[in-house]
This record gives structure tokens, C-alpha cells and sequence, in this order.
């Protein structure tokens, strides 16, 4: 995921909101431009998808 954000960060996205598992990026010049990026690791409840055996 650091990758993704280091490349949209080139593009001028900045770090909107960051939970862990989902970071929010936006551009500071065009409020409707976002993308979420979430790690493959963890659901959206937090839990290491290791623990349901899905991974």
C-alpha cells in the first residue's frame, strides 16, 4: 500500500484519512478526486483476514 501511496502522492493526491487497513487520498485541487486504497491484510473490520482463513 505505501507504494500506491507514494505514486498517487506524485500525481499531487495528499493523505486525507488513514484507518490502517484503508487510507483515503484526495486532491487538494479538485475536492471530488479521492481513492481509498485497503490493505489485502485486514477486513473491514479490522481483523487480519488470516483469522477467517481466507488468506
Amino acid at each position: 500500500m505505501q507504494e500506491s501511496q507514494e505514486f498517487y502522492g506524485l500525481l499531487g493526491f495528499e493523505e486525507v484519512m488513514n484507518h490502517g487497513w484503508i487510507v483515503t487520498l484526495a486532491s487538494p485541487s479538485n475536492l471530488a478526486a479521492q481513492i481509498s486504497l485497503m490493505s489485502s491484510e485486514q477486513d473491514c473490520t479490522g481483523h487480519s483476514r488470516h483469522e477467517y482463513g481466507d488468506g
